[in-house]
Parts: C-alpha cells; structure tokens; sequence
C-alpha cells in the first residue's frame, strides 16, 4: 500500500488527538514539550517517523489507525483539474506525462530520473512548472511535497480527459476483436490473475452449462471469448515523451499559463499557504 499523504496523516492525527479528548496544552505537558513546539510539529510533513509513533501513542492511537483515517479523510471530497491546469497540461503534454509518472513512482524518485535520462538540474522546470500550477510544494534539494488529495479527476467537459481516453484507446483497442474490458496499470500479481482467470472460466462454464440445458443454443448466443493481458505500456500525451526540456520551456510555460488566465478571467490555482 501507497502511503498517504503526509498533510494527511497529520490531519488524521490532530483528529484523533480531538476524537479521544485530549488537549494540545495537556498533550504538550504530558509529552514535556513547548506547546509551540508541539503545534508547529503537528504541521510539519517533514515530522520524524520516531515523533510521530511518540505523538501517536501519547494520543491513544496507533500509527495503523492514523494512516487508515488519513486515506479516509484524503478522499473524502473530489479533486478536480482546474481549468487552467487542464489547458497547460494540453499545450505541455509532456508535463502532464512527467506528472502522472510522479504520482506513481514517488517512492522512486532516483529510478524515475534514470529511466527518462534526467537528473537534478534537467527535472527541476518539470518540478518547478508542478508547484507553479500548485499540484507540489517544492522543497530545497529538488524534495517535493504534494498538495491536497492523492489523485485529480477531470471535470465533465474536460479536453485533457477526451485526449487521454483517445491515447488509450489507441493503445488498448488494436485488434479486429472488439475489446469490452480494458484496463491500463492495473497493479496486480500473476497469481492474484491466475485467481481470477480460474474464477471467470468457472463462472463461464456454468452459464454456458445452464443455458445449454435451457435449450439456448442459437447463433446470437456462441461466443468465442478471450481474456488477455499485457506488461503496461505507458500511453503518453506527448509525442516525445518525458525528456530533458530545453532552457526556454519554463519562460514559455510561464507566458501560456499568463494567457491562460486572461482568458478565463482569473487564477483558479490554488496557492501555497
């Protein structure tokens, strides 16, 4: 499992720390701490993993229990791409590309680098173009930080969204067959699929059994059915995908995202606190 967000599970601490009736200023006086010192840890996302379990179990909760309420609270209300994200991301796919990447392999940011031949200097516009559009909060060092709920969705008349669904499609539906079922970075092991094919092919087997006792046999009923799977295949917006940018694109971006707003009217990024 992913791990949350940590604005989230500090969130989710600060609840539970109100849940079981328990004060700051009693919290700081047990724990022989500066109240202000506990307050600004309590806000910190950089907060020690050892202060953390200590605040936890101070608060008569556990770590497990935090991290669950955090996810809770994480997906509790939509996120959806802002007008404004939604055309930079047209106009720069391969920002968007580089973001969606982000979101997967975070835990991985070393990996990501090598994978796409970039390094601190090349993936700082990428890095920098995300806070600007207040998706991350860029730390010192190139460290990151993102904002708000774990994954945006897409409002309904989102062309983003129309333009991934086409990139998938291409990707997903390249046969004569007709393709009912697609799914694309599924995260699933060979036996959790080996589970499910058996499951499937039994299911199968038993309407195929019943409705040939009911005398259903007629050419709208014969099917051939395949199931397949395949190792993912990134689908990317942009035709070169992530790359090092060249020294003009954060000006650039800068410029698109001045005229995006005059055109909506407004800035509907939300900022950093």
């Amino acid at each position: 499992m992913r791990p949350a967000n940590p604005e989230y599970i500090l969130l989710a601490l600060r609840t539970q720390i109100k849940r079981n009736g328990l004060t700051y200023p009693n919290l700081a006086k047990e724990l022989d701490t500066p109240l202000s010192t506990l307050k600004r840890h309590l806000h910190n996302p950089n907060i020690a993993l050892e202060r953390l379990l200590t605040y936890c179990q101070a608060a008569k909760t556990s770590l497990e229990e935090v991290h669950d309420l955090a996810f809770e609270l994480e997906n509790s209300k939509l996120t959806l791409f802002s007008k404004t994200q939604d055309e930079i991301f047209i106009r720069y796919p391969e920002l968007y590309d580089f973001y969606r990447e982000l979101r997967f392999k975070s835990d991985n940011f070393e990996q990501l680098l090598e994978e796409y031949g970039l390094d601190e200097l090349s993936v700082y516009p990428y890095l920098r173009s995300l806070e600007i559009l207040g998706i991350i909060n860029l730390q010192e060092g190139n460290k990151f930080i993102f904002k708000g709920q774990s994954f945006y969705n897409f409002h309904p008349e989102s062309e983003l969204n129309k333009r991934i669904e086409d990139s998938l499609k291409k990707q997903l539906i390249n046969s004569d067959a007709s393709v009912s079922l697609g799914l694309s970075r599924i995260m699933i092991s060979a036996p959790e699929l080996e589970e499910i094919e058996s499951t499937i092919y039994k299911e199968i087997l038993n309407k195929h059994n019943r409705n040939i006792k009911k005398g259903f046999t007629s050419k709208e009923y014969q099917k051939d059915i395949i199931f397949t799977h395949q190792t993912h295949k990134l689908a990317t917006l942009s035709k070169e995908g992530i790359r090092p940018l060249p020294n003009s694109f954060l000006s650039a971006f800068k410029q698109s995202l001045s005229e995006i707003e005059a055109n909506i009217g407004h800035s509907d990024i939300k900022k950093s606190a």
